[in-house]
């Protein structure tokens, strides 16, 4: 695989990133930031003049100064003969966090190879080989930590960062875990999650790494090994054999593994909690209700011993707060939620760095879609309006996250209504409060404290900041901004579907109230059985309320809108809140649709790694593949070839459908030219000019003219044999190698005068070439030109076989367009409007389109033939400025039976009937094949559909086909679908 480009961060001043990292050293507190490798270049022929540059890197082999040095040598491959600049020295900076130094490597070119350590204080140290066996460790664990989930957050953190997978191999797995088994009981000094308070052996930074390797490279007997071995030690490793084995569906094994490791430490609270989430999981889909309760009540039982095993820490009150959720106790699942200890969170340490002079971020070819947008992000937050812009929910991260979704979990099963009134229930009131303290005047008014709204009252900071509520109320009118559509419709209505939280009494408050004034004893008894709420979960509240306002309005407008037949507009980041937010609050379908609509406008890593969970959700194998392309593309323009959730992704699709379905099997290869179908690839070698004309005619013939004593010719030429493997899987394509000083008619004959010049000749004509060892270009354009053969399909032979209607052999004839063959008087639409018609689709109007649906983005088109056709692809053409209306899924049917009628009326005149339907006729047809189509296949408008021959050329042939346009690329249901033209392509039998 291709190493990701890398970026360069200029230096105003020589080794300042250096010395910016060493005046950070006694700041880190725990796994430390990625690694830093820092480059000094020089001109040639201007020695004297050299310039710093930087980035950081992760995965990088750091058992050793030798393989650190090898990674900056690697760089030094990179630079070619025009470049106007060499790399002269490097040094390579890793953090050791168990030891709190920096190992760094100082390499000098051409020369020799410096390893020693920084401390805390700046001073050098020597560099040993237990400091290295650390540094390793921190290294693999850093990787993980530092890996991007696929939705883009973690690579925008950090600028610059090569990402690469630091476990490759099993010798890379095995030199790991030793790593790791040596020290494992040392893992608490490198910190903890931040919803872990007290790091121990088995709650810290490298037990979350293991568990994470194993998990998504399912290497469990490695793991379930590893654990063994130190659960001899110490019998708290238990708790993380069963995770492993649970992982691994040794379900049974794990069971006892808890059982017997309980009764020697009955309050060892991970295991108790490891045991509360195996039996809530298996309450999920229970066979009865009783057997639900059973194991909800056992959850219980160990969620609840584990909050008296350890009371200070998060998980553990978070965890009963979820048993009693699942167990539909919402009162207890408040209180505990208002007991759980809350901890400021930790950030992982990130790179502080002075500001760089310049920024060079280049790109590789292989990530060139045009779909995929790298301008900045600031462009798209002027599009967004302030009310998106202030969802303080989206900020949230560690334990008032996981608060979060636990509360946001409760409103979606029961309503935000019944959660206000519970809980009133359960806390004391700001109202009721007031009212007790003071004596009452007159007759109480009848109002239910749960819904009251408390008017000029300021909502409480979140998360214990300063910062008051960004919404007042002024005369009962809330001033806060509303939700406002491109459209102008403005949601204030919508918004007062959903009740704003009046406050309740916090512990600060209630205590200065008793200092003000003291109680009766008959005002008290009326709170004895309620409780006072933290303000952090109050400030949780409010922030509950705000997003359901926001996501009520949203939903209102689209329902208006719909209604109205219009079409409801936003910009691709306000869609992209808009789906975080359905996300946040368990609406997955709404989150699913603002997805799409995101990625209608543009491409989106984290709306597409949203949509990509439904996509698992579903099973719909082709979706999933085709959003871990663009991710994974999206993730390797940016430098990063690593990420564990979509390396997890590919393994469970591998798990789940076979390796061989989702990879080429070998009888691909079967159809190879002698020259390339050889166990052990060789080039075709053009020898001659009567060769090279023997092989013009092939549809795409791809060679490279090089000569023995170029230098740059023997850099690529394994670049262009490893292509060559790649991509000549079809015998319309040919690879092949000229020497120029062999072939010398030859190569003049094609105008060759720079080495090496690759040439791309499709059926006898040249229309491309390469000059130069561009690698870059070479991958481009083999990729575009061999995509391009392999979509017209595999050229018919015309030098045996007949016709199947008979005939010499010479008249046989390729693939063409089939629109000269349709019954135009007997074809039928449905769903279109009346200009669209069968018609259109034979010949195609000169503006316009051939199809637009009435309402709503479903076509129906009964296409007949005159006669029998065997088709190969569907073609569709739209018009690019209305991309959002073109079709997405498509589903294509054969010889389906249609009876048409015509009944006579009483005045003469003749109704036709026919029993076509949307719906049904298409399970009708003898064969189907479903299309799923993205934008990025639309290539300049067109996208063409390649249609089995297995189910469309077998047999007798097409009499006719059924075209049913299921979505569009809007991805709402109100919008119509537009077709520029259609085209079918095939043969006549």
């Amino acid at each position: 695989m291709v190493a990701p480009a890398v970026p360069e961060l200029t230096e105003e001043i020589l080794y300042e990133s250096t010395d910016a990292r060493t005046e950070v050293l006694a700041a880190l507190r725990e796994l430390g930031p990625p690694d830093l490798v820092q480059l000094i270049k020089q001109a040639p022929r201007n020695p004297g003049r050299q310039t710093g540059v930087y980035h950081h890197v992760t995965g990088v082999d750091a058992s050793s100064s030798a393989s650190l040095a090898a990674y900056i040598n690697t760089l030094t491959y990179k630079e070619t003969n025009q470049s106007t600049t060499k790399i002269v020295e490097g040094i390579y900076c890793c953090y050791n966090a168990f030891s709190r130094l920096d190992m760094r490597v100082h390499v000098t070119i051409p020369g020799s190879v410096d390893s020693y350590c920084i401390d805390e204080r700046g001073e050098k140290r020597v560099a040993s080989d237990e400091l290295w066996l650390e540094t390793y460790l921190c290294s693999v664990l850093r990787a993980y930590s530092y890996a991007d989930d696929g939705s883009g957050e973690t690579i925008r953190k950090i600028m610059g960062v090569r990402r690469f997978n630091p476990v490759t191999n099993t010798e890379t797995e095995h030199r790991f875990l030793q790593a790791a088994e040596h020290l494992f009981f040392r893992g608490w000094q490198l910190g903890s999650d931040s919803v872990v308070q007290v790091p121990n052996n088995v709650s810290n930074h490298l037990t979350t790494g293991l568990l994470k390797y194993f998990h998504t490279t399912g290497r469990f007997a490695s793991g379930i090994n590893l654990f063994e071995k130190l659960r001899t030690r110490n019998v708290e490793v238990s708790s993380l054999l069963a995770k492993v084995l649970f992982m691994g569906n040794e379900e049974v094994q794990a069971v006892r593994v808890l059982h017997d490791s309980v009764k020697q430490s009955p309050m060892d609270y991970v295991m108790l909690d490891t045991q509360a989430k195996f039996l809530m999981g298996k309450a999920v889909n229970p066979k009865s209700s009783d057997l639900k309760k059973d194991r909800l009540r056992m959850a219980l039982g160990c969620a609840d011993r584990s909050t008296v095993a350890a009371p200070s820490e998060f998980g553990t009150w978070a965890r009963l707060a979820e048993v009693y959720v699942a167990m539909e106790d919402w009162e207890n699942a408040l209180t505990t939620l208002n007991s759980c200890p809350m901890f400021t969170y930790q950030d992982k340490d990130a790179p502080i760095m002075p500001e760089p002079k310049e920024i060079h971020l280049p790109t590789l070819p292989e990530t060139r879609l045009d779909e995929i947008d790298s301008e900045p992000e600031s462009k798209y937050q002027e599009q967004v309006h302030p009310s998106l812009l202030n969802l303080r929910a989206a900020q949230y991260k560690g334990t008032f996250k996981q608060a979060y979704s636990i509360l946001t979990e409760m409103t979606a099963k029961i309503g935000w209504d019944q959660l206000l009134k519970i809980r009133s229930n359960v806390f004391v009131m700001e109202e009721e409060y007031r009212s007790e303290k003071q004596p009452p005047q007159g007759e109480p008014s009848q109002r239910n404290a749960s819904t009251d709204v408390l008017r000029g009252s300021p909502g409480p900071p979140t998360n214990g900041s300063e910062h008051a509520d960004d919404e007042k109320s002024v005369n009962g009118e809330s001033t806060a901004p509303t939700l406002v559509a491109e459209n102008g419709v403005i949601g204030s209505s919508a918004e007062k579907s959903v009740e704003k939280p009046s406050h309740t009494v916090t512990p600060e408050e209630a205590k200065g109230g008793i200092e003000d004034a003291e109680a009766t004893e008959e005002q008290l008894s009326r709170f004895n059985n309620k409780r006072l709420c933290e303000r952090w979960l109050d400030s949780l509240f409010m922030v509950l309320y705000e997003d359901l306002r926001i996501y009520t309005i949203w939903r209102t407008e689209m329902a208006q809108y719909r209604a109205q037949q219009m079409q409801y507009k936003k910009s691709a980041e306000e869609w992209e809140i808009l789906g975080s937010l359905a996300d946040r609050l368990h609406h997955q379908t709404e989150a699913v649709e603002a997805y799409r609509a995101c990625l209608s406008i543009r491409f989106s890593p984290k709306a597409l790694s949203g949509i990509l969970g439904d996509f698992e959700k579903e099973k719909n194998t082709r979706e999933t593949v085709a959003a871990v392309i663009r991710l994974v593309t999206w993730q390797y323009r940016w430098y990063s070839e690593f990420s564990p959730e979509l390396l997890l992704t590919i393994r469970t699709l591998i798990e789940d459908e076979g390796a061989v379905k989702l990879t080429p099997p070998p009888s691909a290869f079967t159809s190879l030219p002698k020259h390339q179908a050889s166990d052990k690839f060789t080039m075709l070698e053009i020898k001659s000019l009567s060769q090279f004309n023997a092989l013009k005619p092939t549809p795409l013939l791809i060679i490279d003219f090089y000569a023995t004593w170029c230098g740059p010719c023997k850099q690529i030429s394994p670049v262009f044999t490893r292509l060559s493997t790649q991509h000549s899987s079809s015998a319309s394509v040919i690879f092949a190698q000229i020497d120029v000083d062999k072939a010398k008619d030859v190569a003049q004959l094609c105008g060759i005068s720079a080495m090496p010049t690759f040439q791309f000749f499709r059926s006898g004509k040249k229309v491309d070439e390469v000059k130069g060892a561009d690698v870059q270009q070479l991958t481009t354009k083999i990729g575009y030109y061999t995509g391009l053969v392999a979509k017209e399909g595999p050229v018919p032979t015309s030098t045996t076989g007949t016709k199947a209607g008979g005939g010499k052999p010479e008249d046989r004839k390729g693939p063409e367009s089939l629109r000269g063959a349709i019954d135009i008087e007997s074809g039928r639409l449905l769903g279109t409007t009346l200009l669209s018609s069968i018609r259109n689709i034979a010949s195609p109007p000169p503006a316009g389109y051939a199809l637009s649906s009435l309402s709503g983005p479903k076509i129906l088109a009964y296409i007949p033939f005159t006669t029998t056709v065997i088709p190969s692809y569907l073609s569709f053409k739209i018009d690019t400025k209305t991309l959002s209306s073109a079709p997405s899924r498509i589903t294509v049917g054969s010889n389906v039976p249609v009876i048409v009628k015509k009944v006579k009326n009483k005045d003469g005149s003749e109704t036709e009937t026919n029993d076509l339907d949307m719906e049904s006729s298409i399970f009708k047809a003898e064969n189907t094949q479903v299309f799923n189509v993205f934008s990025d296949e639309y290539v300049e408008g067109r996208v063409e559909l390649k249609l089995k021959a297995s189910k469309f050329g077998a047999g007798q042939g097409v009499s006719n086909l059924v075209v049913r346009i299921e979505k569009n690329l809007s991805g709402e249901e109100g919008t119509a679908t537009k077709v520029g033209e259609v085209d079918i392509i095939g043969l006549k039998v």
